[in-house]
């Protein structure tokens, strides 16, 4: 969630626009806050995606070799 918010900060301070209404994006500069804000935004977002596979193909494996043991 909060690789979320950088990325809406980093987003909002490059349209100018208040994505989020704690932060106000005309006090964060594009360069070079909301670039390093967007980028963290980005890999927090692949590194998430990336946790929840790994557990959700682990969960899967224990499944399936959980099956195969009993029948």
């Amino acid at each position: 969630m909060s690789s979320l918010g950088f990325l809406l900060v980093g987003t909002s301070s490059y349209l100018g626009k208040n994505f989020i209404s704690l932060v106000a994006s005309q006090e964060i500069l594009f360069f070079p806050q909301g670039i390093v804000m967007s980028f963290y935004g980005i890999a927090g977002l692949f590194i998430s995606c990336y946790l929840w596979c790994t557990i959700l193909w682990n969960v899967v494996v224990v499944m399936i070799f959980s099956t195969e043991k009993k029948g």
